[in-house]
């Protein structure tokens, strides 16, 4: 069940390149490929991105067989509302089998086409999506190229703290980071996602934000939980990190009236307009995870 969701979620960042025959890393992954001219690095997926049409290459990298991918695959696109496959190939790539599809989904009032090549073993599947809009068709084949040019290098790192713009010390601590995703880093203390406690999600908006009032945009922050925490400020104070003003709440409550629950809230604003925010959360050891958190989130610094 979790690996259907993980692919249906699937289908639901500057310097820019000239177009080049030489592949370009992304940063976080094991692959590398050749972009279509025009498209820039991603700040907040693994891949790159045209500003100008809304064109994108993505890359997931899953702890899921190959095999389970291609055996599932027409049911998973089957049991997605909207979504309608135009094309299936199994190809011959870099000596091994792979997955070559194209998909039809509406987003927005806005037709988007998908193309995807997928491949891997029995431990992992790669999967390196081109997401383009009908209007502008005509990059489909530089989109399918680019796909193709994919080089996946097993000895490359592939920490997905590179392509983030911050870092966090983790030492004398159990956290790894798990996952990058719109701009944000996961931790879990056993690097396995799915595991629910204790976690941390730091957060970097990429949108302007300069609210009059930031002590309030903070609580306003921290009100998002509510619906699922009846949170109760124990603390909260104006605090600087890495020369960004910003505020840490630490906040307790409980689930469903009983387990209790913490939450640790640092917000951190730019000059440019923007913010970080580092949420942790946790349901045992609340003073321990409280403590490492804060610990954590004090050792923040930009690259």
């Amino acid at each position: 069940m979790k690996f259907k969701l993980l692919i249906i979620a699937l289908f639901m960042g500057q310097v820019v390149f000239a177009q080049t025959d030489k592949p370009v890393r992304v940063l976080g992954t094991k692959c590398s490929i050749v972009p279509p001219e025009g498209f820039i690095p991603a700040t907040q997926f693994y891949g790159f991105m045209d500003t100008k049409t809304g064109s994108s290459i993505r890359i997931e990298e899953m702890p899921v067989p190959y095999q389970a991918y291609v055996d599932d695959f027409e049911t998973i696109i089957a049991s997605i509302r909207g979504l309608t496959l135009i094309d299936k190939d199994e190809i011959d790539f870099n000596h091994s089998k792979a997955l070559l599809t194209k998909v039809r989904f509406d987003l927005f009032d806005t037709s988007i086409f998908s193309i995807s090549l997928v491949f891997g073993n029995d431990d992992e599947t790669v999967y390196v999506k081109g997401n383009y809009p009908e209007s502008d068709k005509k990059i489909e084949e530089n989109i399918r190229k680019a796909l193709l040019s994919t080089q996946y290098d097993t000895l490359l790192n592939d920490n997905p703290t590179e392509a983030a713009s911050f870092t966090v010390d983790l030492t004398g601590t159990e956290f790894k980071c798990v996952k990058f995703e719109s701009g944000s880093l996961y931790f879990l203390t056993d690097g396995r996602i799915g595991k629910e406690d204790p976690r941390i999600r730091i957060d970097q908006s990429f949108q302007k934000v300069n609210p009059e009032n930031r002590k309030q945009f903070a609580k306003d922050r921290l009100n998002h939980l509510q619906e699922s925490y009846q949170l109760i400020v124990k603390d909260f104070k104006a605090i600087t990190i890495d020369h960004l003003e910003g505020y840490e709440i630490l906040a307790e409550g409980s689930i469903s009236g009983t387990e209790i629950v913490s939450v640790y809230q640092l917000v951190l604003f730019t000059e440019s307009g923007g913010y970080y925010l580092f949420v942790g959360q946790c349901e045992k050891d609340v003073k321990q995870c409280t403590e490492e958190f804060r610990k954590i989130a004090m050792t923040f610094k930009r690259k």
